[in-house]
């Protein structure tokens, strides 16, 4: 299944639990790393390229082997649309590669 297909099924799932998809919100994209300093980087790389980032340190002590260290939550307000958040989702993980991380899924955790 490719990334497209995936964040169609998943948007369908969410349209259907009846969450309106066709207004403007934030929707948060992870990214896990392994470094502090990658991290922290990509967050200032991130702000200045206008997303909201932040960075937190996972708490996930209960999974073994841990998967990172810390996590990167960055936000842009779009209308969630398959093509938007699928072409967002691509250009986040190519720049988060350079500073060691990997997407980790995304959604509306801040609603």
């Amino acid at each position: 299944m490719t990334l497209f297909e995936e964040n169609t099924q998943i948007l369908r799932n969410i349209a259907e639990s009846g969450c309106p998809l066709t207004e403007p919100r934030a929707v948060d994209f992870a990214h896990v790393f392994y470094r502090f300093a990658g991290a922290e980087a990509f967050v200032a790389d991130m702000i200045q390229r206008g997303f909201r980032a932040e960075v937190n340190e996972r708490d996930d002590e209960d999974v073994k082997p841990k998967v990172a260290e810390w996590d990167v939550i960055v936000s842009t307000v779009m209308i969630p649309t398959c093509e938007a958040i699928t072409s967002t989702e691509e250009e986040l993980t190519a720049l988060a590669q350079p500073y060691g991380g990997r997407p980790d899924g995304w959604g509306f955790w801040e609603a």
